[in-house]
């Protein structure tokens, strides 16, 4: 069956998998999550269905909670940290304060 995986993974994509696989394997598929990933709240989206919200986090260090059954045409979405998201907007923050630090030399 077709599983859709988007987000903080090394490979997002569609990938077939067996009709009894689970959230891990789906992941583990697409390369895993990256380090800086939010466990706690990854979401599964299904056709003509509510937005399911999985604890990871949860399931990885206690070893509790549910493997949620997965259906074909799922997309599984991992959101980046706060702290990931900071990351990739590193750049332009360094581009602004350059431009900034420009303008007070100019000024000066």
């Amino acid at each position: 069956m077709p599983i859709n995986v988007m987000g903080n993974v090394k490979m997002p994509g569609t990938y077939v998998v067996n009709q009894n696989a689970d959230i891990l394997q789906v992941i583990s598929k697409a390369g895993g999550f990256l380090p800086d990933s939010k466990l706690n709240n990854i979401y599964i989206y299904r056709k003509n269905s509510k937005v399911i919200e999985f604890n990871l986090e949860l399931l990885l260090n206690s070893g509790s909670g549910d493997f949620y059954n997965l259906k074909p045409n799922d997309t599984i979405y991992i959101k980046p940290s706060f702290i990931s998201k900071l990351k990739s907007n590193s750049i332009l923050l360094k581009v602004i304060i350059s431009f900034l630090n420009m303008l007070l030399i100019i000024n000066n």
